[in-house]
């Protein structure tokens, strides 16, 4: 008798209980889930990694047009040093990233002062040219000091200049820098 009330009884009603606390517990992981997402959006803004766009302020001047620039890549430099040994040197490349002028045109329709009508091997030339007789009076000591290599630049930016004055170098970037003692 026992097995007949069982088969003919209607089934239990469903744990409101049980429903509950899965609606709470799936509500607090998607609060953690977005407070996440939030900090790891904020993380990534304050380190730069996506840096996120900002309107000027009232008041303030709109922030000025970056000038186009491009780079220039040159083969890698192999320069003795100023050691009192005579042993030391440094193998370094340069890349130069030049403002470019915007394109005026002249009643020539081209510009054969400006940098666009030098050929590419006379700036070469005048680069590796600066970099040999500025880096050549470097020590490998002042070249590995902490502020060595940004006095390195600015020195080679200043040689550049009075070499090329028609070139607007932005930056001198290296991308091999090598000091053999």
């Amino acid at each position: 008798m026992s097995e007949e009330n069982q088969i003919g009884s209607t089934p239990p009603a469903p744990n409101r209980q049980g429903l509950m606390s899965m609606i709470v517990v799936a509500v607090i992981a998607a609060t953690f889930a977005m407070v996440g997402a939030g900090g790891l959006v904020f993380w990534l803004s304050k380190t730069g990694r996506m840096p996120i766009p900002t309107a000027p302020v009232k008041g303030e001047a709109a922030p000025k047009a970056v000038p186009k620039t491009h780079l220039a890549v040159f083969e890698p430099l192999l320069v003795n040093l100023a050691d009192d040994d005579g042993h030391c040197y440094l193998r370094v490349a340069i890349t130069l990233r030049i403002e470019e002028e915007p394109i005026e045109k002249s009643a020539k329709g081209t510009d054969e002062s400006g940098a666009k009508g030098k050929s590419v091997n006379a700036f070469e030339a005048a680069e590796r040219d600066a970099a040999l007789t500025v880096i050549g009076r470097d020590t490998s000591s002042s070249l590995l000091a902490p502020d060595g290599k940004e006095q390195l630049k600015q020195q080679l930016r200043s040689a550049l200049a009075l070499k090329v004055p028609e070139i607007r170098i932005a930056d001198v970037l290296f991308t091999e820098f090598l000091v053999q003692r």
